[in-house]
């Protein structure tokens, strides 16, 4: 700095605060630079940072420090920084106080502030954890102050490298889309979005690329945008967003642009801004203030067009010389943009004009600017001069008649695809077709990432031949059958006799064609087509069988066609309406419904007879197949107790099948108490009592006994004794084939069976025990019993009597048995 005197605004800051204090002072500058302090003063360290024990989320923080010494001046030179105890270099930078103005050069200077400034070190691969920093300096006065601090590093997932490269343009539709991944913890999750929506990203744990590349062209001429978001499994989080732009057609090359004169016809006016100098030297001129203003700002005369005829366009506008001037505005293609967005939307054409003109589709050769701007058709040259890029305006208004005749079929497709054109559902124009009825776009066949599309459109461009529908679709195009396929059958029965697929019940199964329904009379059927047909290719075809087939025009023929005609000894127990009988609850069919006899979709034959499905090797189990089994009583009492039979046919066998069965009931359960009651069988007791007044009597002693007073009248206590030889036989011994009979005619006297009632009376009185007869008669009897003592004379029942009461029969006729010891 030059010695003077100079006026300055200096700016101070308060060491405490911050706060900038303005003054106004006259001060003599020394040529050291420097100002001089009066003594020694203590240096005053601002907050750094990172601050005390503050937290960082990156491996390369700058550490800054700032110094404050009102009285002396700082000496650089003395600057010591460590970081985690190894010295750094920073770099100091003297407080700016303000500006001095330079009378004799008319410039502002600037003016420091020596006694403040600010240390500053970028660090570099710093590790997670704990760093430690201290810093001193000295100011011109020998005095030095220190100060130490430390902060965190917590390193979070870091992103860089993006692919494509920020704000550049890639010549595919496909790029790889990545960005590296640097984290120091496995990641937890890990995400990217292209234009707002999520795709299937990949990590490479090796080269940690996060990536994907694109399953579906990506639009072409348009930016595009990529977010990556990452957290590890620390919880942190990072993310990255970048753009490019996808081109993958050339531009019009700068040659087209040669010589000026044939795009700026009357070079160099009325082109070139011969009176506006500014337009180029000024201050936002390309070429700026390079010159004095007295050597081109000419007044007087103009700057006249002579003054650059002498030179060529190139002299100002090419790199050889600099400063550069630019050939355009700015780049042909940003104001070469098509106004059409129709054309453009489809992605058959470029929005960019240069770009778009430049292509050769096989057809046409590429243009140069001259092919627009020397143009003899009046309506592109107006068009230009009205800076209208309307593809209309130079194309005009029936762009898609025009595609519409490239894209229309030739008489070998028109003969070999009638059948697909009459049946009123296809035009065989591919543009009508897929653009106008079907509502895709251009770019749906030719964007199409499918060989085979690719190689039709390449093969029918030109002279040649023309694509037909199977090219593309397949040879099973044409029969349409998952467009056809029902969603809504209406009854879930009609699926099981009927095909879903309208194609196939229609044409495989009956003998309509496309036409029967795309060719019809019937109003409603046109409906339901057109109703489909207008909701677009992504309509779901959901019209019911009742939609056509009216309900009364359904089946109307069923009851006849399923009526068994014989035999007609089933009806007896069976309805001869197969619908009506299969669907009853003793019926195996009752479940399945139609399936169980159309378990295919079609037709049925049969010749309405049972056994045409019901008979051994058939469709159906053999006819009463388990009629035994099904016949069993499940009362298993009423058959054990040898009463009935445990099949129902022979227990009803007076009464026939009809007492249990008739068509329009089957019963349900084989328990006898289900129909005959818990009951079934009333008083037994009053049948089986007889009515008897007989006696026995001693002929020694005179004692008479009635039979009741031994027996039971009711038979069925009576036999059940032990001593009764009936005990084991139970019913049987006296109804040895069932209810109904019975060994011989009862009049319900016991004679009726026991004719010879008590033959062995005699026997069964004769005591057992010889040595007896030392005390007792020679032949004793147990009978003469009454003329002892300790027996009632004459009563059997009596206490302490052999015979206490019907059910009660002595074991033994040994003596001892009852009279031990005597």
């Amino acid at each position: 700095m030059r010695e003077g005197g100079f006026a300055r605004a200096i700016g101070r800051r308060s060491a405490g605060a911050g706060v900038m204090l303005l003054m106004a002072a006259a001060l003599v500058v020394g040529l050291t630079g420097q100002a001089v302090a009066a003594g020694p003063a203590t240096i005053t360290l601002l907050p750094p940072t990172p601050g005390p024990e503050a937290t960082v989320e990156v491996s390369n923080p700058l550490i800054k420090v700032e110094f404050d010494d009102p009285g002396a001046a700082l000496n650089p030179s003395s600057l010591l920084m460590y970081v985690d105890g190894k010295r750094v270099k920073p770099i100091f930078t003297y407080y700016l106080a303000g500006y001095l103005w330079d009378d004799e050069w008319g410039v502002w200077v600037p003016v420091y502030d020596w006694t403040c400034g600010t240390a500053v070190y970028q660090a570099q691969n710093l590790a997670a954890g704990t760093h430690a920093v201290s810093v001193s300096i000295m100011n011109y006065s020998g005095k030095r102050s220190s100060y130490s601090w430390s902060f965190n590093v917590t390193l979070g997932p870091q992103l860089s490298s993006p692919t494509p490269t920020p704000m550049t343009t890639v010549n595919t539709q496909t790029p790889l889309v990545s960005v590296r991944v640097t984290a120091a913890e496995p990641l937890a999750v890990a995400t990217l979005e292209i234009d707002g929506t999520l795709v299937g990203v990949t990590y490479d744990p090796v080269s940690k690329l996060l990536g994907y590349t694109p399953s579906t062209r990506l639009a072409n001429g348009v930016y595009h945008t990529a977010r990556a978001a990452v957290t590890d499994a620390n919880g942190l989080s990072t993310e990255l967003t970048w753009s490019w732009q996808v081109q993958i057609f050339a531009s019009m090359t700068s040659s087209g642009y040669d010589p000026c004169s044939d795009c700026h016809a009357g070079f160099p006016v009325p082109n070139h801004p011969m009176a506006n100098c500014d337009g180029c030297h000024g201050d936002g001129g390309p070429v700026g203030r390079i010159l004095p203003a007295n050597e081109y700002e000419l007044t007087d005369p103009p700057h006249e067009p002579e003054y650059i005829l002498g030179f060529e366009c190139m002299a100002c506008h090419e790199t050889r010389y600099a400063p550069v001037v630019p050939m355009h505005r700015s780049a042909p293609d940003t104001y070469h943009v098509s106004q059409q967005v129709g054309c453009v939307q489809a992605e058959c054409h470029d929005a960019i004009l240069t770009i778009e003109h430049n292509r050769s589709d096989g057809e046409r050769t590429p243009l140069s600017c001259l092919g627009c701007h020397q143009s003899g058709v009046a309506a592109v040259q107006a068009a230009i001069a009205a800076g209208d890029t309307d593809c209309m305006s130079c194309h005009g208004g029936d762009t898609s008649g025009s595609h519409a005749t490239a894209h229309e079929p030739d008489t070998a497709v028109t003969l070999t695809y009638a059948a697909c054109a009459g049946t009123a559902c296809h035009d065989l124009n591919l543009m009508t077709e897929h653009v106008t009825v079907r509502a895709r776009s251009c770019g749906t066949c030719h964007d199409s990432l499918d060989a085979t599309v690719q190689a039709a459109i390449v093969a029918g461009s030109g002279a040649g031949p023309q694509q037909g529908c199977t090219v593309c679709h397949g040879a099973g195009a044409g029969q349409h059958m998952a467009q056809h396929e029902l969603l809504n059958p209406t009854v879930p029965d009609c699926a099981l006799c009927h095909s879903s697929n309208l194609v196939t019940e229609h044409t495989i199964n009956h003998t309509s064609d496309c036409n029967t329904c795309h060719a019809s009379a019937d109003a409603t059927v046109r409906a339901v087509i057109d109703e489909y047909r207008s909701s677009g290719p992504s309509g779901a075809l959901n019209p019911e069988c009742v939609d056509c087939h009216t309900t009364g025009s359904i089946h109307s023929g069923v009851a006849s066609s399923h009526t068994v005609t014989e035999p007609t000894d089933c009806q007896g127990c069976h309805l001869m309406l197969l619908p009506d009988e299969h669907a009853r609850p003793s019926s195996s069919s009752a479940a399945a419904g139609c399936a169980n006899c159309h378990p295919l979709p079609g037709g049925f034959t049969w010749n309405s007879r049972c056994s045409d499905c019901h008979v051994s090797g058939g469709l159906a189990p053999v006819k009463h197949g388990a009629v035994e089994s099904k016949h069993q009583s499940a009362q298993g009492s009423c058959a054990i107790s040898g009463c009935h039979d445990a099949d129902l046919r022979i227990v009803h066998e007076a009464e026939g099948c009809d007492v249990c069965h008739d068509t329009g009931q089957v019963p349900v359960s084989t328990d006898c108490v289900d129909c005959h009651g818990a009951d079934p069988h009333g008083d037994l007791t009053s049948i089986h009592t007889a009515v008897e007044s007989g006696s026995l009597t001693w002929a020694n002693s005179g004692a008479t006994a009635t039979c009741t007073q031994c027996h039971y009248l009711s038979l069925l206590t009576e036999h059940a004794k032990a001593s009764s030889s009936s005990a084991a036989a139970g019913c049987g011994a006296c109804h040895p084939t069932k209810v109904g009979a019975i060994n011989r005619p009862w009049t319900k006297r016991c004679d009726a069976c026991h004719t010879s009632k008590h033959a062995d009376y005699d026997t069964a009185h004769r005591p057992v025990g010889v040595d007896c007869e030392q005390c007792h008669s020679l032949n004793p009897d147990v009978r003469d019993h009454p003329t002892c003592s300790n027996v009632a004379p004459g009563q059997v029942f009596a206490t302490g009597s052999c015979h206490a009461g019907p059910a009660t029969i002595p074991p033994t006729v040994w003596c001892r048995t009852c009279h031990p010891g005597e």
